[in-house]
């Protein structure tokens, strides 16, 4: 009786620390829990989830990992895994654990995107459509996937199987900015930068949120997206002793391409700084955006609670 208590009380105090956003003492309450029962499958996912979400990739992947042995019938538990190992790096582990996922949700949508990711990862374009092609198949109208897909044959140097995808992209969703500068990347690396690349990129400036701080974000995060992709052709092309000729000139041309659309969104985000008039309170914000750990911190809050509802509602 006494250990049922001890039981329902730290849970109440690990779903406290929680909301309080005190992760560390919320982990050290779990990991009590796990001594108590150390079979307790909750424990253990909610234990992952916490270190998940403050980047201790390594941690969360062993509690994942003990995870799926305990409930082997819970999707999430094998997606979560995947996710930190390919935070990880471990791509080909990754795919093992999205796939162990879709053999218990086989419509589910974020494993098939998230294999497609690893394989994109991997460079392996062709098998990356395959599953972004199953992931259209489980919705026709996502927006992202025709983005993804596209992208792909960008990757490949199909521009105009790419600008077809994005414009199906931007059919689907004229509001959702990435396929419009996907599609004036394009159409770089394709003619250069003609009036319709312009035009295209134009309009993906105006599918961006109108108050100005967000648009400012929204700019800055897209910039983040397209140099972690400079850098991962940057990578590739180091890659000398396996690389043809002909990768060699389709990968120049992609760096080409990612430095056009940056050179324009960072030319954006000037222009966009200089207008943005901020209020007492939104200076405030963007200060704590600035250091980095609160906002990393408050938002692994937010994503910690929604998994946490997700998985125990």
């Amino acid at each position: 009786m006494n250990k049922n208590i001890d039981s329902a009380f730290y849970e109440y105090q690990s779903a406290r620390f929680i909301r309080t956003d005190e992760f560390d003492k919320a982990a050290i309450t779990c990991k009590r829990l796990i001594k108590m029962n150390c079979k307790s499958y909750d424990s253990h996912y909610k234990w992952a989830l916490i270190r998940r979400d403050q980047g201790e990739y390594r941690l969360a992947e062993l509690k994942f990992r003990e995870a799926t042995i305990l409930n082997p019938k819970d999707y999430l538990a094998f997606n979560n895994l995947g996710n930190v190992l390919s935070k990880q790096g471990k791509y080909d582990q990754a795919i093992s654990s999205y796939k162990g996922g879709l053999e218990l949700s086989e419509n589910d949508l974020d494993l098939t995107h998230n294999i497609a990711i690893c394989y994109t990862e991997k460079g392996d374009y062709k098998e990356a459509v395959k599953y972004y092609d199953k992931a259209l198949k489980i919705q026709p109208s996502d927006p992202s996937t025709h983005n993804c897909i596209g992208y792909m044959h960008f990757l490949q140097g199909e521009y105009m199987k790419a600008i077809g995808k994005f414009n199906d992209a931007i059919q689907k969703d004229p509001q959702y900015e990435v396929p419009y500068f996907n599609k004036a990347m394009a159409l770089f690396c394709q003619s250069g930068k003609g009036k319709e690349s312009k035009n295209a990129f134009e309009l993906g400036i105006q599918a961006l949120p109108g108050l100005s701080v967000m648009k400012l974000i929204q700019l800055k995060l897209s910039v983040n997206v397209y140099i972690r992709e400079m850098n991962r052709v940057r990578k590739e092309l180091e890659n000398t002793e396996n690389l043809g000729s002909k990768r060699r000139a389709l990968l120049e041309k992609t760096q080409k391409g990612l430095e056009d659309i940056l050179g324009l969104l960072r030319i954006e985000i000037e222009k966009s700084a200089k207008n943005t008039q901020t209020s007492p309170s939104t200076s405030q914000k963007m200060n704590e955006n600035r250091k980095g750990p609160r906002m990393s911190r408050l938002n692994c809050f937010k994503v910690c609670i929604s998994s946490i509802k997700k998985r125990f509602s």
